[in-house]
C-alpha cells in the first residue's frame, strides 16, 4: 500500500496534500481523504443533443418536401437527406470522472477535455495504491 503523507501533487483539477485530495471543479471544492476512496473511473460519454436536434430538422425538412413532386421541392428532401447523413456521422463526447467511497457514496464530475490528462493522473494515482 503506497504512502501518501505530506506528498503534494497539484494541478488545475486536484490536489494530494496529506491524505486529502481536493477537488476543484466549477468553483465547488472539494475534500476527500484518501482512505476512503476505493475507485476511481473516467467514463466517455457521447453526447447525442446535436443528433436529435439535426434528426428532427431531417424529419421536418423531408415531412415539408416529401408529398410534392416539383423541382424546387427538391431542395428539402436533399437538405433532409444531408441533415441525416451529417447527424450519423457526428460524433461528440464529454468525459465524467466517478468516485467512490468505502461508505458506498459515489461522486461524479464532468470533466472537460483539456483537463482529461489530470483526471487520468488522479485515477492513476488512487487505484495504484490498493
Amino acid at each position: 500500500m503506497a504512502s501518501f503523507e505530506n506528498r503534494l501533487d497539484k494541478n488545475p483539477l486536484f490536489s494530494i496534500n496529506d491524505s486529502t485530495v481536493v477537488m476543484e471543479i466549477n468553483g465547488e471544492k472539494l475534500n476527500l481523504h484518501l482512505n476512503q476512496i476505493t475507485n476511481v473511473r473516467i467514463v466517455k460519454c457521447r453526447d447525442l443533443t446535436l443528433n436529435v436536434v439535426l434528426l428532427f430538422s431531417f424529419i421536418s425538412f423531408y415531412l415539408t418536401g416529401g408529398e410534392r413532386f416539383f423541382l424546387v421541392d427538391l431542395v428539402p428532401i436533399i437538405i433532409s437527406v444531408f441533415l441525416f447523413a451529417i447527424s450519423i456521422f457526428t460524433r461528440r463526447f464529454y468525459y465524467k470522472l466517478l468516485i467512490n467511497k468505502r461508505s458506498y457514496v459515489f461522486y461524479e464530475f464532468v470533466i472537460p477535455k483539456s483537463n482529461l490528462v489530470f483526471a487520468e493522473h488522479l485515477a492513476s494515482v488512487i487505484n495504484a495504491k490498493k
